[in-house]
């Protein structure tokens, strides 16, 4: 039996992570950035409202950054988290999240249930429009603050994998710019990023339940691939 082919569309630094779920005499694993996400300056008149919304971690350099220009203390903010992994770096910079979805739609739902009327969206310039038009839709007033851009970066691919591991609808955008497949599995990291792949190909697509690189690891592990 062949090895499965994993191809994923952002860089994986710590590759034994990746070896530990997918044993390499099972996995062949490749991986390319088809979107890089560089840091957007946050003006320095910039007035942050005490309850902030963070729905990646790419907008924590900046606001770190800003923070310290301005000498705020984290103590006197909520944090409003999306995914598990950025409220653990939101945890690392400053202080435990007060609330973490596994969407933006589910932290969306939160909110609008909360008696705070006021929040900060530190966010891509190139965001989506899901999270603050709900927001707004309820009377929440939500004042965005632009960390980062999100740049596509298409590229071709140069084998035939067997699953695709996706990150962001972003990188969906990029990757299927340039490439089509007929019998790879689509790995999404949330239902976000799933809709837009469903939107862009045929092939089979898979959301994770949890917003983590483990759980799609866990998926691919676990599915049962035809052509082998």
């Amino acid at each position: 039996m062949r090895k499965v082919t994993v191809f994923s569309t952002k860089k994986i630094a710590d590759l034994q992570k990746i070896h530990d779920i997918l044993p390499e005499d099972r996995f062949d694993f490749h991986s390319l950035n088809f979107i890089s996400t560089p840091p957007k300056t946050i003006s320095h008149d910039t007035q942050l409202l005490p309850n902030i919304i963070i729905s990646s971690q790419n907008a924590l350099p900046e606001l770190k950054k800003h923070f310290s220009q301005q000498s705020l203390q984290a103590e006197h903010f909520q944090f409003f988290c999306v995914g598990k992994t950025t409220a653990q770096r939101v945890s690392e910079t400053f202080i435990p999240a007060r609330f973490t979805a596994q969407s933006a739609r589910e932290l969306a739902h939160h909110v609008v249930q909360q008696p705070h009327t006021k929040y900060s969206y530190v966010c891509s310039e190139n965001r989506l429009d899901a999270l603050p038009k709900m927001l707004i839709d309820h009377g929440i007033r939500c004042r965005e603050v632009h960390a980062y851009r999100t740049v596509l970066n298409p590229q071709r691919m140069t084998i035939a994998p067997d699953a695709i591991l996706f990150f962001s609808p972003s990188g969906v955008q990029s990757f299927f710019s340039l490439n089509q497949t007929n019998r790879a599995v689509a790995f999404c990291i949330g239902s976000t990023t799933a809709t837009e792949a469903q939107r862009r190909t045929k092939i089979k697509v898979i959301s994770c339940q949890e917003p983590a690189l483990e759980c799609m690891l866990r998926r691919i592990k676990n599915h049962h691939f035809n052509a082998l």
